[in-house]
């Protein structure tokens, strides 16, 4: 009896070690799980990512015309912040720059094209200061087509492709290509620029065994099934057009490899299946893993997955993640990544937006009057902001069949790296073809949050812009002989000619100040003043100008096409604009009508290295001939030009008339004061060149435009130093904003015989809906008749996108 209590007592004790030691070690796994969901939950807390969208009020402007347009931000590091937006040239020239102020995400403005614009592919890029210190590529871009009617022979570009050019890569599900079991391995194939090219070819094993064809599908991509034997190498032979040929390594198999494989087209289920060549069952740890599914940065799932057979089978349910890309990735018990994949889930449930008109069709310049309902796919009423635009598609062309839109930008193209072509056709329906399209998108483009190995690694982006929730004026006083930063150094900001309040600022140690809550429009001149007059002597001021100098444009517009390529471009369509068209364009700018021009979109030329908003100037001087012995510039050129003449003002002030209208000025393209080119001698200048009777940014020049362009990387190189203790500075305030005008007609009789051909019909930035999800909006035609599209976008207090287009029809 003893002898068996004995065997009992040392039996529970076995049993209860074991279950601790057990419980032990699943804690201290599940701490290592824990831990490294909490890192990256907190990063994307500390980091979040801002994503950004413009509706615009539609594709394509002639010069002179108005770009509007309203933002939306979601994810904002502050709930009001900055926003600008820029109009960029393909040149990389940054035409107009607006700063907006996004209230709970959303703001509105436009630009004012000049007359003088030049044709081509322009692009508008928006983000915030706190997008730029995670790189371009979270930037809205949205490439526009611009048309000037002056331009009467323009030929787009027409390439050849070449081979070296070509980037054609293979991606194995999941990121493993394991030997021995069949993989699926997709593909994409893009030019230099991330242009999708078709493609065709056949796999060969290192013996020059034919193993398989290939095909692309939609921009380049598509996928093949393969069963790499161990040991061998494969390669492909790739075919494209213009008879090129390029031979492509496949990725090496692996033999002791996980792989995981995913079939995301069931619409309730997600089906994984986990595979390995060798099952190691006598270490039972090595085969525990774990799967983690983020969406937008944030873990949402995680499942514990014990793999004691060769292949293990289970499905998710799609329920549990929101509408969008969802990352899965396996890891081992060392919480090491094995495999990765990512997969798009779309539960439809976007706010529909239906648009109801009071009659299908309308006369011309007659009130149109629609409702705009806003519903979930339950039914249910939608308070929403949204914005509308009503256009004339005819008149109006795309860069893309299928260009992007709210729904498409913050699903799809703020999600992944790389270059998204016609991003809305994998919206489009939900046919097998869609959906394969939409899931070699997932398997060929990578996430864009963070890495893996960045959370384990505590690698931390570095953060040097701040979001911006006003206007800043940032600098440092320094002592001028020893250049070590003066703290406590009393900074007083002075408003020139306004009416603004005097501000005062402390620096922090290390000599930095900053002027913020300031909302003001336009521009303003300030002095500043650092310590006292005794102080003043020793102290010099550096202004902090990195956040208002705009990052170099990295991604252009660019419109060409390829012999033997299916066109969809610009000049395609260009090269159809009816006469009828361009005659209405030109009476419309008050212009001389000089016939039937045929327009295509163009590459801006490059000569002397300056860019120009205008095609042509009515003088240009060659600053390299002028007398440097003149003096200044403006002594220089003075007698130059027919009918421009200088006057001198009080105070010593000078000023630039022609014809008895003030001219205004531009240095390199940005306007200018006066008292800022006076010191400048003619020795720095390569042209001075002069436009008549100009209209820049909607507003007439009477007397023209002088532009002064500095020789290349001279620049500003003469001009004069602050006293010390002091600084002037100019500081671009918030964009004035402007409403988009639509004429209300009594009659349908055109006044005085003046034809109303607005390209924009109508656009409204703040349509609301109420408790009812309804909101009415009115307007009136115009004199052009056809088939009007209705476009309207916006997003609902909690966050749901909403899209949605209508018609309808104008006869005479």
């Amino acid at each position: 009896m003893k002898t068996f209590r004995n065997l009992f007592s040392l039996f529970f004790f076995l049993l209860v070690s074991l279950t601790f030691h057990s419980f032990y070690q699943v804690s201290d796994q599940d701490k290592k799980e824990q831990k490294l969901i909490t890192k990256a939950n907190l990063y994307q807390l500390r980091f979040p990512q801002e994503k950004i969208y413009l509706h615009l009020d539609r594709p394509s402007y002639w010069a002179s015309e108005d770009i509007w347009f309203k933002a939306y931000l979601l994810n904002s590091a502050i709930p009001d912040c900055n926003v600008y937006v820029e109009l960029i040239h393909s040149s990389g020239e940054i035409i107009d720059k607006k700063i907006l102020w996004a209230q709970n995400g959303l703001a509105y403005g436009d630009f004012q094209l000049a007359d003088t614009i030049s044709s081509g592919n322009y692009q508008i890029r928006v983000y915030t200061n706190w997008m730029r210190n995670f790189g371009e590529e979270w930037f809205f871009r949205k490439d526009i087509i611009i048309l000037n009617l002056r331009d009467k022979s323009i030929k787009s570009d027409l390439l050849e492709l070449r081979s070296k050019e070509i980037d054609l890569q293979f991606f194995p599900e999941g990121g493993t290509f394991v030997a021995g079991m069949e993989n699926k391995v997709a593909f994409k194939a893009v030019d230099k620029n991330g242009k999708g090219i078709s493609v065709e070819g056949e796999i060969f094993d290192d013996k020059g065994n034919k193993i398989t064809n290939f095909k692309s599908g939609f921009k380049g991509m598509g996928n093949i099934d393969l069963t790499p034997k161990e040991g061998e190498k494969y390669s492909a032979q790739a075919f494209f057009s213009d008879d090129i040929s390029v031979k492509v390594e496949l990725p090496v198999s692996q033999i002791d490899a996980l792989k995981l494989t995913v079939n995301p087209n069931d619409s309730a289920k997600i089906q994984f299946q986990i595979s390995r060549n060798s099952v190691q069952l006598e270490n039972s740890q090595k085969n525990e893993y774990l799967l983690i599914g983020q969406t937008g940065g944030q873990v949402c799932y995680r499942k514990q997955i014990a793999l004691t057979e060769k292949t293990t089978s289970f499905e998710v349910d799609k329920n549990l993640f929101p509408t969008g890309i969802v990352k899965f990735t396996l890891f081992d018990n060392e919480m090491i990544p094995n495999c990765e994949r990512l997969v798009f889930v779309n539960h439809r449930d976007f706010v529909k937006i239906e648009i109801e008109t009071d009659k299908p069709d309308y006369l011309t310049r007659e009130m149109v009057q629609l409702d705009v309902k806003a519903f979930t796919n339950a039914g249910n009423a939608c308070q929403a902001n949204l914005s509308m635009s009503v256009y004339n598609p005819e008149n109006s062309l795309e860069t893309e069949k299928y260009p992007k839109n709210i729904l498409t930008q913050f699903l799809l193209d703020s999600e992944l790296k790389g270059t998204i072509e016609d991003p809305a056709f994998y919206f489009k329906d939900d046919s097998i073809s869609t959906l394969q399209a939409l899931d070699n998108l997932m398997l060929t483009h990578g996430y864009r949050y963070f890495q893996w190995e960045e959370i384990k690694e505590n690698k931390l982006p570095e953060i040097e812009y701040q979001p911006e929730n006003s206007i800043q004026l940032r600098g440092k006083v320094k002592n001028w002989l020893t250049e070590k930063p003066i703290k406590n150094s009393n900074v007083t900001m002075m408003f020139v000619k306004s009416q603004l309040a005097v501000h005062n600022q402390k620096t922090d140690s290390l000599g930095n100040f900053v002027f913020s809550d300031m909302f003001f429009m336009d521009t303003v001149y300030v002095s500043l003043q650092a310590g006292n007059k005794k102080e003043r002597r020793n102290n010099w001021i550096e202004l902090d100008n990195k956040s208002s100098k705009s990052p170099n444009p990295g991604i252009l517009p660019v419109n060409y096409q390829y012999y033997n390529e299916n066109q969809f471009t610009t000049s395609y369509y260009l090269s159809e604009i009816s006469s009828e068209l361009i005659n209405r364009k030109w009476s419309l700018s008050d212009t001389i009508l000089l016939g039937d021009v045929n327009i295509m979109a163009k590459k801006h030329k490059k000569d002397d290295g300056h860019f120009r908003p205008y095609l042509e100037a009515d003088y240009v001087i060659d600053a390299n001939k002028l007398n440097e012995e003149t003096g200044s510039i403006y002594d220089a050129i003075d007698g130059k030009i027919a009918g421009l003449r200088i006057e001198h003002m009080d105070e010593g002030k000078f000023v630039f008339f022609y014809r008895g209208y003030p001219v205004s000025i531009y240095l390199d393209g940005i306007p200018a004061d006066y008292d800022l080119l006076s010191s400048f001698s003619s020795s720095i200048f390569d042209k001075v060149e002069f436009i008549k009777f100009a209209q820049f940014a909607g507003v007439n020049k009477a007397g023209g435009i002088l532009y002064f362009y500095t020789k290349r990387g001279q620049k500003f190189e003469n001009m004069p130093k602050d006293a010390m203790g002091m600084k002037s500075a100019r500081i671009i305030g918030y964009s004035v904003f402007r409403r988009f005008y639509s004429p209300v007609y009594e009659t349908r009789q055109p006044v005085d015989n003046k034809k109303d051909f607005r390209s924009t019909l109508y656009w409204n930035p703040i349509v609301r809906t109420d408790s009812t999800g309804v909101a009415q909006v009115s307007f009136f035609n115009s004199d052009e008749t056809g088939n009007m599209q209705i476009v309207v976008e916006g997003i609902t207090p909690d966050g749901k996108l909403c899209r949605g287009t209508g018609s309808f029809s104008v006869k005479p």
